[in-house]
């Protein structure tokens, strides 16, 4: 029976994390879109007259304090303050240290209320939080970190399942925390090794240590 309860675990943290990195992706995903967007529209206004009269030149004080404010909101948003974020923190704390998030979806199953937020930084850098009842149980971010990792198939092939991140850190070095996730008591992660050239390792840990390993186009 216990083994059977820490199966069901797993399958729900394996869920949510799914869901959340889905979220923080598809954020991304919107981003470029609207930039693509928002260069299409450039090309076709180059080629539309502008009547002289339609010309505006305001300049005003209330553009450039929004300009600020967009700016240091989307400072906030950096790999330093991911690790800040704790699991079971309220959203008020979480606002204490990301700001105002834009809330992407909404449900209540159970008497169970779940809700996802959304903060976008530079680029197409975001943070994704879950909170259940007021309380995180999932964070995921996505291009906070450049992609400078160094590692190779043979640092990969090192790694063994049942090994614990901080014996995964001693023989690979540092990874960078893609997603936590925290359910019945039971905390997953997921670890990310990313080369410049794409290629890279995932980890993924729960209480009693790494219980997935892939990798992508290592050498």
């Amino acid at each position: 029976m216990i083994e059977h309860n820490n199966t069901y675990k797993r399958i729900l943290l394996a869920l949510v994390a799914i869901l959340a990195i889905y979220g923080a992706y598809s954020s991304g995903t919107k981003f470029k879109n609207s930039n693509n967007y928002s260069d299409n529209s450039e090309i076709l206004n180059q080629n539309q007259s502008i009547p002289a009269d339609n010309l505006s030149f305001n300049n005003s004080d209330g553009d450039s304090q929004s300009t600020d404010n967009n700016d240091y909101e989307q400072s906030k948003i950096s790999y330093h303050n991911f690790l800040n974020i704790k699991m079971g923190m309220s959203y008020d704390e979480v606002k204490n240290i990301l700001g105002d998030g834009k809330e992407i979806s909404s449900s209540e199953i159970s008497g169970i209320k779940t809700t996802m937020y959304e903060y976008d930084g530079k680029g197409i850098s975001n943070i994704t939080i879950t909170l259940q009842n007021n309380s995180v149980t999932s964070k995921t971010q996505l291009g906070l970190k450049e992609s400078n990792s160094n590692i190779s198939l043979d640092d990969y092939n090192k790694i063994n399942t049942g090994m614990s991140y901080d014996k995964v850190k001693e023989l690979i070095g540092d990874g960078q925390l893609i997603t936590e996730s925290s359910i019945m008591n039971s905390t997953s992660y997921i670890y990310s090794y990313i080369n410049e050239d794409g290629s890279n390792a995932n980890f993924t840990f729960d209480n009693n240590g790494l219980t997935i390993k892939a990798q992508y186009n290592l050498k």
